[in-house]
């Protein structure tokens, strides 16, 4: 039997409307409907209707914010959709690993963690968990992304079950296990992660496996080590991109924190012992805190940094730029060429941004800026540009800022919207 079996009217509409020329914006609404009306009046089809949103991401006739729009407006209707049916249909359709692509199955799976899904919480979970053991990194990603993201206290105990069996297998420097202990600390926060699994298991149980309203990400001063950058932990296929604008070259004021030397404080009506308030060059205290994290970097975690200021400069390799495995003499090379660093004008998020997204590789971006975004595109082009590369790739973005005065200097809003919507969070660093 032929896996999929596809009218003869539904396959004439949609072919014409991928040849037929006309505005881009107009061909997507015309592909949803075409695909939405198929599915209402027969939910059994998902394969077909799936199969035929396939073929447009495939052959990329059309362009990127299209094909975002495309996939929002479809992934709208199957959450909407709460025929039985489709439960069964989805299975089947994560199941056809051979004939069903890779953007068919993230589709399904997004749809999975929505609250009107026909399906029990312990049948998606299930999903979930065979997407985040994947030998496919990118599905491993998404897997591990949904299951933090349903926020269902199953997905916390299946994430550190994960992380477990990771363990007990010593690849305490795999993909997965630091993939899944990062999910957990996004999640949870630190001190919810300090150490491994076990560790996880006592402080879940302990808060009465009740997820906190906003998770604290700070590591302490005895967890940072080498193993962060700004107090957050390193991922294992990152980009890192950072301001070297002229404005980077004026001091900032970061303040201390407690610790067992230093000086004397009264703060909150009691004593504690603090560090010196630290005042320097924004680019030095980056710089440093970037050679810290470039040390960090465990042999099978792959990375590359682009600084940006009118424009983006990688590490290494041009467009489209890919990551490298951090080896030895690719951490000294990227040690160097940090050290190196020189500054210039203008502040080019929206380049940046779009050339780290365009990695296939790539899990985490950690952007770093100290002023608003003045070449390339403003926040609503760069939030644009963003949620239309991400939307397949899943990667979390962390933002760092450098405040100014006024939101003409730096944008914070802006940086907490682009973290909240791209799976992140954002860090102020100046007091």
């Amino acid at each position: 039997m032929p896996i999929l079996r596809v009218s003869t009217s539904f396959a004439a509409c949609f072919l014409m409307l991928l040849v037929v020329p006309a505005p881009a914006e107009e061909k997507t609404r015309g592909l949803v409907d075409v695909l939405v009306e198929r599915l209402r009046a027969h939910p059994s089809a998902l394969e077909a209707v799936l199969a035929s949103y396939n073929t447009i991401e495939s052959e990329q006739k059309l362009g990127v914010f299209e094909r975002h729009d495309l996939h929002e407006g479809l992934l709208k209707e199957l959450r909407a959709l709460k025929h039985p049916v489709l439960a069964r249909a989805s299975a089947a359709v994560l199941a056809r690993t051979e004939t069903l692509g890779f953007p068919s199955r993230v589709i399904v799976l997004k749809a999975m963690v929505g609250d009107n899904f026909p399906a029990p919480r312990e049948e998606r979970l299930a999903h979930l968990v065979k997407a985040a053991r994947s030998r496919d990194e990118r599905m491993a990603v998404w897997g591990v992304r949904l299951l933090g993201a349903s926020r269902w206290p199953e997905s916390i105990d299946a994430l550190n079950s994960i992380l477990a069996e990771e363990e007990r297998a010593g690849k305490f420097d795999g993909f997965l296990l630091n993939l899944v202990h990062g999910e957990l600390f996004g999640v949870l926060g630190a001190e919810a992660v300090r150490g491994g699994s076990g560790k996880v298991r006592d402080a879940w149980e302990k808060s009465g496996k009740k997820l906190p309203a906003t998770a604290v990400h700070e590591l302490s001063s005895a967890d940072r080590g080498t193993t962060a950058f700004f107090g957050d932990r390193i991922y294992p296929r990152v980009v890192f991109c950072i301001d070297v604008s002229t404005s980077m070259l004026q001091n900032a004021e970061l303040s201390g924190e407690a610790e067992p030397a230093g000086r004397t404080a009264v703060r909150g009506g009691a004593k504690k012992s603090w560090k010196p308030t630290v005042v320097k060059p924004k680019v030095e205290i980056v710089r440093e805190e970037l050679l810290k994290a470039l040390k960090g970097l465990q042999p099978t975690f792959k990375f590359n940094i682009l600084s940006y200021s009118t424009a983006y400069h990688a590490w290494q390799g041009k467009a489209p730029v890919k990551l490298l495995t951090a080896t030895e003499s690719a951490v000294k090379s990227a040690q160097e060429w940090v050290r190196g660093l020189k500054n210039s004008s203008g502040t080019n998020i929206h380049d940046t941004l779009a050339a780290a997204l365009e990695i296939p590789e790539v899990e985490t971006v950690y952007l770093l800026s100290d002023g608003a975004p003045s070449v390339g595109g403003g926040p609503p082009e760069i939030e644009r540009r963003v949620a239309a590369l991400n939307y397949l790739r899943g990667a979390r973005i962390l933002t760092y800022g450098f405040t100014g005065r006024t939101r003409e200097d730096f944008d914070e809003e802006f940086m907490k919207r682009l973290a909240k919507q791209n799976w992140g969070w954002y860090r102020r660093l100046n007091r």
